[in-house]
């Protein structure tokens, strides 16, 4: 069990987690919490026990929560829903019904949480999105990206990506959630890195407009031993960098043509994954603000920022 702390802002969800007991002294605070939660119109301005899956509302109430479901339905059918395998009892009782659930909880005085995929094409989603492998992105040999028990890799940089998670955003608003948890924002710029993906038509395409609007064909030839932009090419020379090594060995400090060229690589992709969130995140609110909801936006990332042996991920 997690107690997060929000910060006072409107636009901008801090979230610091910590491990807390269920001791009588939480417990004796619960009800008036959920009541003082319950009636706030900026409710994330207070301090709340977060579940990690939606609950039961006396499930919850036992475990001291007043926001249920940070993950919600990550990893399922519905953005609020918690997946079958995950939550099994709770799944059974609303089936595909999530506007029910918002409001049993509501009514209980609980905040309800929704999840939106940022890359995780996961194999439970294959139920309801036949075209999820056109949208994930390719390896360098073009097999389609993936990790893990079938889940796909998904490409930020594809539209008709971008436009399922804005989809599945606005249903998890119409359905009631509070909160929208945007997934690993690192997006394309992660899959470049030693996932191994990023080859896709739309992640080269994306990579082409960076490097011919910021360099000269005298320059790409000069830097980066680029004779115009040929796919295949590209490929064949980055590919090979996308493994792990101690930094000092990583690409991502070397100033060779292949080493230089990969940074254009990882700097369009985090460059493309902006971009998108920042398109993802802005629909979303408008669609809130459309629909009069009071919705807090929050995201999960590790390492941002930051040097890892995986390479660079997004800034």
């Amino acid at each position: 069990m997690c107690r997060l702390f929000c910060n006072g802002s409107r636009r901008r969800l801090c979230v610091w987690l910590l491990c807390v007991s269920l001791a009588d002294a939480v417990a004796t605070c619960a009800d008036e919490r959920v009541s003082e939660s319950a009636s706030s119109a900026h409710w994330f301005d207070l301090v709340h026990t977060y579940s990690m899956l939606p609950l039961f509302v006396d499930d919850a109430r036992g475990l001291n929560v007043t926001v249920n479901g940070i993950w919600a339905g990550i990893g399922g059918t519905d953005a609020i829903l918690p997946h079958s395998e995950h939550a099994p009892a709770v799944r059974r009782k609303y089936n595909e019904d999530a506007a029910l659930f918002a409001s049993d909880m509501h009514q209980a005085g609980l905040r309800v949480c929704a999840a939106v995929n940022g890359l995780e094409g996961m194999a439970s989603l294959r139920d309801v999105v036949p075209n999820l492998d056109a949208m994930a992105c390719r390896k360098s040999d073009g097999s389609i990206a993936m990790v893990g028990d079938g889940m796909a890799l998904m490409c930020t940089n594809n539209p008709a990506w971008v436009r399922w998670e804005i989809d599945r955003g606005k249903k998890a608003i119409d359905d009631g959630a509070d909160l929208i948890l945007v997934d690993t924002p690192m997006s394309s710029s992660f899959v470049s890195g030693f996932l191994g993906a990023g080859w896709c038509d739309h992640c080269l395409a994306t990579l082409e407009v960076h490097l011919t609007s910021k360099y000269s064909s005298e320059q790409l030839r000069a830097r980066f031993e680029l004779d115009g932009f040929d796919k295949a090419e590209v490929i064949r020379r980055l590919s090979p960098l996308q493994k792990l090594t101690s930094m000092p060995d990583s690409p991502h400090v070397k100033n060779d043509p292949a080493s230089l060229l990969f940074q254009e690589f990882i700097a369009a992709q985090e460059a493309a994954s902006y971009r998108t969130r920042r398109e993802l995140f802005d629909e979303l609110r408008a669609h809130a603000q459309a629909s009069s909801a009071d919705v807090a936006f929050t995201t999960n990332a590790a390492d941002l920022g930051t040097q890892n042996p995986g390479g660079h991920w997004i800034r």
